[in-house]
């Protein structure tokens, strides 16, 4: 019967139940078939470690505070094994510590590795009793089916899931190649207006009123080829001339794009700028568009998130300006629980999107030797 959990777990998430609940919904179903009271789920992040993302009768999971004489993961190695495991409080054991913290609570604890054929995705843990009597050997080729069949129903509901934001994320992508293109076509009209705005200006007859507004017209059109040209360089690699942006104009400029959205997703901006730091070497445009980068990593990992704060900060070291951006994602994932809203089925998409936000800005730094 317990078997079918995989399968229900599939249709709630394709019907867009959160991914937390069906998580819970599932280990307590286990738990409840195999009599244990008490539980984990924990999947792989992008990153290689383990992240608890459900809980039965448990404020944390002990097994992840035993190590072997090497220091290394008792859970990773159990995963990694790929094999359910079976352990009895009381016999030797590299999980006896995890045991031992229950005080006689359960008498038995079960590994589960959920894996497909072709990768693992996490760990089941299960902590039964000693009314609940632990499976024999014989139990483990359907304990493992039963795991296998809950990855496939992940991996299931992540690509539904994902699919989704990959639309967005190629619609993002042609977006860029339009503009790329954008750039190149309008390289003629913008410079003949500018060559013809010049020569008006140096007519002897125009009115004052109209060279009044030309040299307005004039600034913008300058900025206008100014920004063509040094993105035109930097996607073909060239390096750009070496201009130098205001720090203060920069923040601001910040400020201005970010602080509105962020503080709507309840993350707060904070910029600071030590006095000294007047400037900085570097494309103003192109050296925003790699901050608003980090900014959007660190959004991604603080949203639903309460309290979330991404600081911005420039300073002077060995008479270089260096401009730092910060987030406080560890200490707010640190004190939550594994309840807080994340979205695990698209952890796999956001490792690819994280990196192509970091190739901008490891290209940008590369271009400024910054």
């Amino acid at each position: 019967e317990e078997l079918s959990a995989p399968i229900d777990a599939a249709e709630k998430l394709l019907s867009g139940v959160s991914a937390e609940l069906v998580f819970q919904t599932v280990l307590e179903r286990v738990g409840a078939g195999l009599g244990a009271n008490m539980g984990s789920l924990s999947l792989i992040r992008p990153d290689g470690k383990l992240e608890t993302v459900a809980l039965m009768q448990l404020d944390f999971e002990p097994l992840f505070n035993c190590k072997d004489e090497f220091g290394e993961s008792i859970a990773r190695s159990l995963m990694d094994k790929g094999e359910p495991a079976i352990f009895i409080s009381g016999e030797p054991s590299p999980v006896a510590e995890a045991l031992d913290l229950s005080c006689g609570i359960f008498t038995a604890m079960l590994t589960i590795p959920v894996k497909t054929y072709a990768r693992t995705l996490g760990l089941l843990c299960l902590y039964l009793p000693q009314e609940a009597p632990a499976p024999n050997e014989s139990a483990i080729p359907h304990l493992a089916r039963f795991a296998q069949g809950l990855a496939l129903a992940l991996e299931v509901a992540s690509a539904a899931m994902a699919s989704d934001r990959l639309e967005r994320m190629e619609r993002a992508t042609t977006m860029g190649q339009l503009a790329e293109q954008a750039l190149i076509d309008i390289g003629a009209p913008v410079d003949r207006l500018f060559k013809a705005l010049g020569e008006i200006r140096r007519r002897a007859d125009t009115p004052q009123w109209l060279l009044n507004e030309l040299v307005g017209v004039g600034t913008d059109f300058a900025y206008t080829r100014q920004l063509r040209d040094g993105l035109l360089a930097f996607m073909s690699g060239k390096p750009l001339h070496q201009s130098t942006t205001s720090i203060d104009e920069l923040l601001s400029r910040l400020r201005n794009d970010l602080a509105d959205p962020l503080g709507r997703a309840g993350i707060k901006l904070k910029l600071e700028r030590q006095s000294v730091a007047r400037s900085v070497r570097a494309d103003g445009f192109l050296l925003r568009c790699a901050l608003l980068a980090l900014v959007e990593h660190s959004r991604n990992y603080l949203a639903g998130h309460k309290g979330g704060e991404i600081k911005i900060s420039a300073e002077i070291v060995e008479d270089k300006t260096r401009i730092i951006v910060t987030d406080n994602c560890g200490t707010i994932r640190e004190g939550t629980s594994s309840s807080t809203a994340t979205d695990y089925l698209a952890w796999s998409l956001e490792g690819k999107a994280k990196g192509a936000r970091f190739a901008l800005v490891q290209s940008v730094v590369e271009h400024f030797q910054g």
